[in-house]
């Protein structure tokens, strides 16, 4: 794996959150995944297969996701779709995602992120 922008700690735990979001937007095969990530990311998140193929196989074991078959181009590739779990789970991190995002801003500025909560 190419040492991403963010430490390796940050990354792996973000990703599953990327690669969810995707395929939240449409259908996904694996290497499509680890090339959009990428371009997305400016090339701050390179990685490969073997970094994504666990989480894949996780989701779809989690009833996330459901894999298929079909050929493209000449080559048989494995898609991968959103079910309605997945999206509640796409749901549920994007706000647990965005409280940390809005949580360690206040911590870094030394500002309060919210007063209403306090």
């Amino acid at each position: 794996m190419a040492r991403p922008a963010v430490g390796k700690e940050l990354f792996s735990g973000t990703l599953p959150l990327m690669v969810l979001r995707l395929i939240g937007e449409t259908d996904h095969y694996g290497y499509l995944i680890i090339k959009r990530i990428g371009r997305l990311s400016g090339g701050a998140f390179e990685f490969k297969e073997g970094t994504l193929y666990p989480i894949l196989h996780s989701f779809e074991r989690d009833g996330l996701v459901t894999g298929y078959w079909r050929e493209a181009g000449g080559r048989r590739r494995r898609y991968y779709r959103i079910t309605d779990a997945g999206m509640a789970e796409l749901s549920r991190r994007r706000t647990e995602w965005s409280s940390f995002v809005n949580a360690m801003d206040g911590v870094l500025t030394g500002e309060v992120a919210d007063e209403a909560s306090n």
